[in-house]
């Protein structure tokens, strides 16, 4: 590793540890309500509202509660998917859900709940994808959790959907410290705002 990369890992996970603390001071009551207005602010987004199959997560602490979002997909008969991770070969699948309660996902060996459940979807037939992470920038640069399970998944050949990023508004930063693999998003959504990204700032995502 060189010693540009190795300053790159070094600043994100400063970067990581700097928006944790912010994350860690929002109450739980409070995260619920600032949940729902990230929420509406995706249902206001035409990428969302002309999606047929949409894949999210199921949320952990201190994540946008996307579990509003999701039920009004089932109420309108989308097409739900959600990650199952493949830990040995570092990549996901994205596999259709009905529900996010306790009979539809279980907790995996790292506490992700993920289906029990299910065939994966064509990743061709994925209109868009609801992306968590610790922090983005303006730009639609983002820093993850440090695996890369979502740089590879969106960067695969035949994903030709848009991506958008799901936060709170504390979590948009300056900067993201990036290297080439790192992709962008096309939408950051937050309780605030719905910031619809420069196709000429994000690059390879254009």
């Amino acid at each position: 590793m060189s010693g540009q990369d190795r300053g790159i890992l070094q600043a994100k996970q400063a970067l990581r540890d700097q928006v944790r603390t912010r994350l860690s001071e929002i109450t739980p009551p409070e995260l619920y309500g600032l949940s729902i207005l990230a929420c509406e602010n995706v249902s206001a987004c035409d990428a969302f509202r002309h999606a047929r199959t949409i894949m999210m997560y199921a949320p952990l602490a201190h994540e946008v509660d996307v579990s509003h979002i999701a039920l009004r997909c089932f109420q309108q008969n989308r097409t739900v998917c959600l990650p199952k991770i493949d830990w040995e070969h570092r990549r996901m699948w994205p596999v259709p859900v009905n529900s996010f309660d306790d009979c539809s996902l279980v907790p995996d060996r790292h506490g992700l709940r993920v289906p029990e459940r299910g065939c994966p979807m064509p990743i061709e037939m994925i209109d868009l994808v609801i992306v968590p992470g610790v922090a983005f920038d303006s730009d639609g640069h983002r820093l993850g959790r440090g695996g890369g399970y979502y740089d590879r998944f969106l960067g695969q050949t035949g994903f030709g959907g848009r991506c958008m990023a799901l936060c709170f508004d504390c979590q948009i930063v300056d900067s993201v410290p990036r290297v080439a693999h790192d992709v962008a998003m096309d939408y950051i959504a937050t309780e605030r705002r719905l910031i619809h990204v420069d196709p000429a700032v994000r690059g390879h995502r254009s």
